[in-house]
């Protein structure tokens, strides 16, 4: 517990408002302290206040409640009590050292807008006071500050906080200071829960407020409340501390209501059980007596099982029959079908025979037609070849034509020139000629230009033209190449394509196939086949196991029999030598019988090894559990932990036997969750992956009593409730909702949401020596017991041992050695000898199926590799054929690409021819250029010498010559300037000449068809020009032969179109009786066929070989017939003979025959022993009906008349093997159910004796517990005085033997559930029994009786001699000694409630705090109170006393001494500090926060 530091009150009114706390502090320095106030000053008052910090609304006189500080006249509106605790160091979370508890209060308001004010706010708990309205909140802080006790702002700037004002300062407090942590709460119930944690104990406070009520009240109050030992044991030590103590841990509420309704549970089911228990002896018999007819009916399954084989021979042999007719019938008709298709197979052959041939003409006409269209093309490509080189060579005549007419034009202009020009001087012809040379000029310049111009032009376009017609040179040589490449491609293809039908052709001949078109057929075929081979294969190994299984069956029965046999005689012999040793033997098995409880020798063997692996497996753990026992002794001793691994499977056991479904591992738990969910759990509880979560039950799992102290390990498995997974929202700590909230066991944790519990050993006693010793005492009584357990199970397992060996040794001797067994046996031998005969036919029968079936398989796999290698070389054809079909297609497509090549070639020489013409024509226009262009320079070179630049001159009569006319005049002149004395007659007929000549050039240029106007504009613009007679001489040699070809052309398409329409003629008429014939024909398109007339050879030969086929066909279709009447006869006997059988006959459509492996021609045989079957069965049946009712009448004779009733109405005669089966596992669940219903009577009883086991020991561990906590009170009541250690508490319980509480305790609980039947409702059980499971009840049963139970206090006197110990009835004597006495055992219990409520370890030291009022009254003298300051020391207890007139010598004793009084302020008392003596060293200073100081009174 912490103790006070400082305690503040302020703001309180009281006695009607005339007296008053302002702001009062008081400093204990967590020290002893008395404080001095005058009656009526307010000491009651400031113990109440100070009360409210650790029991909320609490009152010390029920007439004077807190609330009546807010009662009129007071004038109180909000009042502040504040305590600063030093927490001890095992308190201290965070580093913080003090806590500063607060209450503040006001007068209760009922507004609506008040409620809204405060919605989280608690109006004090309405059973205490509807009055007022209260708070409770918890400052931690590590040192003095802004917000410690002192200095908290409850007032400012003389303002008094507000009820909500402080609290908004609380919270708003808590969210912004780091350096302190803040609590607030606004319910009573929480906040005690709070501060529990830090040592304040509401069972401790409430003594302290009791012994308060009045001015030294400890005695009284204890006199008052406990007056005898007993009292104080049970009523304050057990009830109010102990028991509280343990409900607090454990969260526990109505124990003893709980406890007392599952006693009332297991009472009743004892009950109803413990009937049932009487009826378990006469199981036994039942049992044993249907065992016996249950082997009696077990002989019928032999008869019917050789009944139902002899049947089902009959049957299977009918059904054989009529499966091998039928597959007989199958064959026969499969032949046919095989007919069917050889007939259509050969039809087949002559339509593709004849479409072959229809085909190669097909394949004729159209290379016919190829080849017209291609000359037709070349026919027309010649002819336009002709038409262009015809018309090009009359343009060149018509050029030269031209050319002619103006060179005979210009001559005879010039002759006429020269006429006209006789009569004139040559003055006036050299003016002439010098205005023609500057008219020329004029020309000349223009026309150079534009001639020069052109010619640039004209270049351009001939090395365009001249690029194009590389490029189309180019690419003529690229086609060139290409179908030079696809014509030797073709040849290589058709060397190929010889070589593979070369290979083909091999291929066929090894595979016996004659038409390479129908290898995929036969390919087909084969694969079905070797799949239909695989099948009948399957189904006769299947066959072959049977009958192989079969003789392994039948040879180790031989075997088995032989050995019998073998073992009959020598037995047969040996029991004849051996009589008296068998007698002996027997005697000691037929004992053995008796104490193992079993019939029969075979089953002994097997229960005694059974009991022995049981014994053994139980001293094997009981050796185990010597082993933990001894090693918990020892590290006991030596003051260890006892670890054990093996404690989790054990905990695993136990959960998964009394809570199977209720938890899970932790590792398997976390599955369930995502990624960040798993690393806050583990983060936040690391062993959780380690732990058991629950997930059901939890309370009641936490609070099972073997969980609480499970087994001796220190190995402390943690057992999470999986509410655990709502503590990650955000991380404040919530209650946790149970079914009863205040039920929660001492080995919880309070985690935040749920609890976690831990099952393992409760290791506390290692701190105590006498609980040590206890323990160690119980674990060393149980060794012996388990020692001693050992000892008896390993004498227990030698017996088993040689009882075993024995039976093993002598089983053989449990035959009965008498006349009849000694016959019985030779019967056994002889009847063994007929089946081992029979059994010896059967195998051979079997053994020559088996090896026919062999046989019939091994064919089956040569067919199978045969076919496999017959379908390997027709893969071969089919690829050669599929090789050969893409290489013949490869061909087809080489020609169509020549076709292709061969037409883009023809189409780039025209477009090549067409560019050579434009260029032939440029290079024309070129030359035409430059000659005129020389010939403007020619001409300007003559006129140079007279052009004059500079003379003026008149030249308009020339402006619209041209330059020929100019030239031609200018010449004219020149001429005739030159030659005086020309012939003008002459001239006159060479212009008559020049003229005729002109007419003659202009009709030969008309007469070959063109335009004299058209040659003359192309030939003024270059077009055209002369050419010499070479190069059209040339050009018509060109002409002559290109005629040629085209008459060649001619005549071979007609004789191509003669032979096209003579193939149409034959193919439209192969066609025609193709369809007549067989209905269809097959286009170009759809028919594969390669090389035609192979096709044809090969389908010829095919032929053949289907009609060989065909006569073959035919002798089987005769042969299968004749097979099929005899198989008829068969069958039809069969049938009689089934029928006769009382047998009905087989749906044949829903059998087969493949698992058949009879023997038809046996029939008659199996007849015979059937009929000796049937009269065997008579007989059986009369002997069944007289032992069923002697079974009836036995049953009855031992309490089973219900089972013998069921019997007769149930069970009757088998009629089959399947129904004594049936029968006999009937009886066989019967027993089971009886051995069920046995087991389930006596585990039931068993089970409920554990719990009631498990009950008692829970009660006895409570006793325990309470025993220990119990002697743990005088050690804590221990001070020195004079350098002696006493004991203030001496106490005396006569306790009964530990090795008694068991019985006792058994005692007590069957006492009180027979007593408990007399109520008779239940809730009169319940009371009672509830009353008498109180603690303190309990406790009562390991005690030899409760009135002798002592406690002695210790009583100081004057002389130290006369100090004694007196009981604590008789702790009388003086007033003043008997408070001494009584504030010493005050404290002791005190001391006593905080040990038991806390753990620390062996070096944490616990505060206490006691307050007291005015004890001094009549305990003044020191020697009184010196042992109580001892007391105090010893056990670190601040005394805390509020007293008025304390002697010097007991007010020295306190550390801190504070006088109150009173000053008049207004009309109004003040309480104020009048002085103040400490002499106690602060630990630290005060931290002032406001510059002020309390107000003294000075005297």
């Amino acid at each position: 517990m912490p103790q006070i530091n400082r305690i503040r009150v302020n703001n309180v009114k009281y006695n009607f408002g005339t007296q008053y706390y302002d702001d009062f502090m008081m400093r204990f320095n967590c020290k002893n302290t008395i404080y001095d106030l005058a009656n009526g000053g307010g000491k009651s008052l400031l113990m109440l206040l100070l009360l409210q910090n650790v029991i909320p609304n609490c009152t010390l006189d029920e007439k004077q409640p807190i609330e009546k500080l807010f009662r009129t006249g007071c004038d109180n509106t909000v009042i502040h009590s504040l305590v600063e605790w030093k927490l001890d160091a095992c308190y201290r979370k965070d580093n913080y050292k003090y806590m500063t508890t607060g209450f503040c209060a006001r007068k209760g308001h009922v507004r609506d807008e008040y409620a809204q004010e405060v919605e989280s706010s608690d109006t004090v708990d309405i059973s205490d006071s509807a009055s007022i309205e209260y708070f409770n909140y918890c400052i931690f802080y590590r040192k003095f500050g802004d917000n410690d006790i002192k200095n908290i702002p409850l007032v400012k700037n003389g303002e008094r906080v507000t009820y909500n004002g402080l609290k908004a300062y609380l919270r708003e407090l808590e969210k912004n200071d780091f350096n302190v942590s803040v609590k607030i709460f606004d319910r009573k119930g929480d906040y005690q829960n709070f501060i529990s944690r830090y040592g304040l104990f509401e069972s401790e406070w409430e003594i302290i407020r009791g012994i308060n009520k009045t001015e030294g009240h400890v005695r009284t109050y204890f006199e008052t409340n406990y007056r005898t030992s007993r009292k104080v044991v049970e009523d304050l030590l057990i009830e109010e501390i102990i028991q509280k103590s343990f409900n607090n841990k454990l969260a526990v509420t109505d124990d003893e209501g709980k406890m007392a309704k599952t006693l009332l549970d297991i009472k009743d089911k004892l009950i109803e059980l413990s009937k049932k228990n009487e009826r378990i002896s006469s199981y036994n018999s039942q049992m044993s007596a249907l065992d016996d007819f249950a082997e009696y009916v077990s002989t019928f399954k032999e008869m019917y099982s050789k009944k139902e084989q002899l049947k089902k021979c009959l049957y299977n042999m009918l059904i054989k029959a009529h499966c091998m007719l039928i597959t007989k019938d199958e064959y026969f008709t499969s032949v046919e079908n095989e007919a069917e298709s050889n007939r259509l197979s050969e039809e087949e052959e002559q339509r593709k025979i004849q479409t072959a041939q229809v085909m190669a003409e097909q394949y004729s006409l159209k290379s016919i037609e190829a080849l017209i269209a291609e000359n037709e093309k070349a026919r027309e490509y010649d002819n336009n070849r002709l038409i262009q080189l015809q018309d090009k060579l009359r343009l060149m005549e018509s050029a030269n034509d031209y050319n002619d007419y103006i060179q005979y034009d210009k001559a005879m202009y010039e002759a006429q020139l020269a006429v006209n020009s006789v009569l004139r001087d040559n003055k006036e012809i050299i003016e002439e000629l010098s205005v023609i040379a500057k008219a020329y000029k004029i020309l000349y310049d223009t026309d150079i230009k534009k001639l020069e111009e052109e010619l640039v032009t004209a270049k351009n376009k001939y090395e365009e033209s001249g690029i194009k017609y590389a490029e189309c040179n180019n690419n003529i040589s690229e086609y060139e190449k290409k179908l030079a490449a696809c014509e030797s491609m073709s040849e290589y293809i058709a060397s190929e394509i010889k070589e593979e039908e070369g290979q083909l052709a091999k291929l066929m001949g090894i595979a016996g196939l004659i038409v390479a078109e129908n290898a995929q057929e036969e390919y087909d075929k084969n694969i079905d086949r070797i799949e239909q081979i695989g099948h009948e294969q399957q189904n006769i190994k299947i066959q072959c196991d049977k009958k192989e299984r079969k003789l392994s069956d039948i040879r180790y029965e031989l075997s088995g029999i032989a050995a019998l046999n073998k073992y009959l005689v020598n037995e047969y012999e040996r029991q004849k030598q051996d009589k008296s040793d068998t007698d002996s033997v027997r005697q000691r098995i037929e004992r053995l019988k008796k104490i193992y409880l079993t019939q029969n020798t075979e089953s002994l063997v097997s229960v005694i090894h059974d009991t022995y692996d049981e014994t053994y497996s139980e001293l094997s753990k009981l050796k185990e559990k010597k082993e933990r026992l001894k090693r918990f002794i020892v590290d006991t001793k030596d003051g260890r932990y006892s670890f054990d691994e093996p404690m989790i499977n054990s905990l695993r056991k136990y959960l998964s036997l009394h809570y199977t479904g209720c938890f899970m591992q932790g590792h398997d738990w976390l599955k369930g969750y995502d990624d960040t969910t798993r690393v806050k759990l583990t983060e936040k509880y690391p062993f959780i992956e380690y732990a058991f979560i629950i997930t059901d039950n939890f309370e009641k799992i936490g609070h099972d009593e073997v969980l609480k102290d499970f087994e001796k390990s220190a190995y402390m498995v943690p057992l999470v409730s999986s509410s655990i997974i709502d503590t990650l929202g955000d991380g404040n700590i919530s209650n946790y909702n149970t079914t009863d909230d205040n039920i929660k066991p001492d080995n919880y944790i309070y985690d935040g949401l749920g609890y976690i519990t831990f099952a393992g050993k409760n290791l506390s006693f290692l701190y105590d020596d006498a609980r040590c010793n206890a323990q160690i005492k119980t674990a060393e009584e149980e060794l012996d017991n388990v020692q001693e357990n050992i000892e008896k199970l390993e004498d227990r397992c030698n017996i088993l041992n040689e009882d075993y060996l024995f039976i093993i040794e002598n089983n053989s001797s449990s035959f009965i050695l008498e006349e009849q067994k000694l016959k019985d046996i030779a019967g056994k031998i002889q009847e063994n000898k007929s089946r081992e005969d029979k059994l010896k036919e059967e195998y051979e029968n079997t053994k020559a199926a088996y090896n026919d079936e062999l046989a019939e398989y091994n064919q089956l796999s040569e067919d199978f590799n045969s076919l496999n290698a017959a379908n390997e070389l027709l893969e071969k054809v089919i690829k050669h054929k599929e090789r050969i079909s893409s290489k013949y297609a490869d061909l087809e497509q080489d020609k169509k690409s020549r076709a292709e090549y061969r037409e883009a070639l023809r189409e780039l020489r025209n477009e090549a021819g067409n560019i050579h013409a434009g260029l032939e024509k440029q290079d024309i226009l070129i030359e035409n250029l430059h000659n005129r262009i020389q010939q403007l320079n020619k001409v300007w070179d003559m006129m140079k010498s007279i052009y004059d630049g500079n003379k003026e001159c008149d030249i308009s009569s020339y402006v619209n010559k041209n330059t020929q006319e100019l030239e031609s005049r200018f010449i004219g002149l020149k001429e005739a300037l030159d030659k005086d004395n020309l012939d003008v007659s002459d001239k006159e007929a060479l212009v008559k000449h020049y003229r005729q000549s002109m007419d003659k050039c202009k009709s030969q240029i008309e007469y070959r068809g063109s335009s004299f106007k058209d040659i003359e504009d192309k030939f003024s613009k270059g077009e055209l020009s002369a050419v010499d007679a070479k190069e059209l001489d040339k050009m018509k040699k060109v002409i002559e032969k290109l005629s040629h070809n085209i008459r060649q052309t001619d005549g071979q398409l007609d004789s191509q179109n003669a032979l096209m329409n003579r193939l149409e003629g034959s193919i439209a008429h192969g066609v025609r009786q193709i369809e007549e014939k067989f209905g269809t024909f097959e286009t170009f398109e759809t028919f594969e066929c390669d090389n035609i007339d192979n096709y044809i050879d090969r389908h010829k030969e095919y032929i053949k070989e289907l009609n060989i086929k065909a006569s073959d066909i035919k002798k089987k279709l005769k042969l299968a017939e004749k097979q099929m009447r005899k198989l008829s006869v068969i069958e039809k006997d069969l049938e009689r003979i089934v029928t006769g059988a009382g047998m009905e006959l087989p749906v044949y459509d829903r059998v087969k025959d493949t698992d058949i492996s009879e023997n038809i021609d046996d029939y008659e045989q199996v007849q015979k022993e059937f009929d000796k079957l049937s009269k065997l069965e008579f007989k059986k049946q009369d002997e069944f009906n007289k032992n069923r009712q002697k079974l009836v009448e036995k049953l009855e004779s031992i309490d089973g008349i219900e089972l013998a009733s069921q019997i007769k109405l149930s069970v009757n005669i088998p009629e089959n093997e399947q129904d004594t089966i049936e029968l006999a596992q009937r009886l066989k669940e019967t027993n089971t159910f009886i051995e069920l219903e046995k087991e389930r009577i006596s585990k039931g009883i068993e089970d409920m004796e554990k719990i009631k086991d498990n009950f008692e020991n829970r009660c006895i561990q409570t006793c325990s517990n309470i025993k220990t906590e119990l002697d743990r009170l005088p050690k804590l009541s221990n001070i020195t005085l004079d350098k002696e250690v006493i004991s203030i508490i001496s106490m005396y319980i006569p306790y009964i033997k530990e090795e008694q509480y068991k019985q006792k305790m058994s005692e007590y609980i069957n006492e009180t559930i027979i007593t408990a039947e007399s109520f008779k409702d239940t809730a009169g059980r319940l009371k009672y029994i509830r009353n008498r499971l109180a603690w303190k009840r309990l406790f009562s049963v390991i005690v030899t009786d409760m009135n002798l139970v002592r406690i002695d206090l210790y009583k100081r006197e004057r002389i130290k001699s006369q100090s004694r110990y007196l009981r604590y009835e008789e702790a009388v004597g003086s007033t003043g000694q008997s408070q001494g006495i009584y504030i010493q055992f005050l404290i002791s219990v005190i001391n006593y409630i905080s040990s038991i409520n806390t753990k620390p370890s062996d070096s944490q030291v616990l505060g206490k705090t006691i307050f007291i009022d005015n004890p001094f009254g009549a305990a003044k003298d020191i020697y009184i109170w010196e042992p109580i300051f001892k007391l105090l020391k010893t056990n670190h207890v601040q005394l805390i006393v509020p007293a008025r007139g304390a002697t010097p010598a007991i007010t020295g004793r306190f550390d801190v001494n504070y006088i109150l009084g009173q000053k008049l302020s207004g009309q109004k008392q003040q309480t104020v500090v009048v002085d103040y003596y400490s002499r106690t060293d602060n630990d630290e200073l005060e931290y002032t926060r406001m510059n002020y100081e309390q107000t003294t009174l000075k005297f």
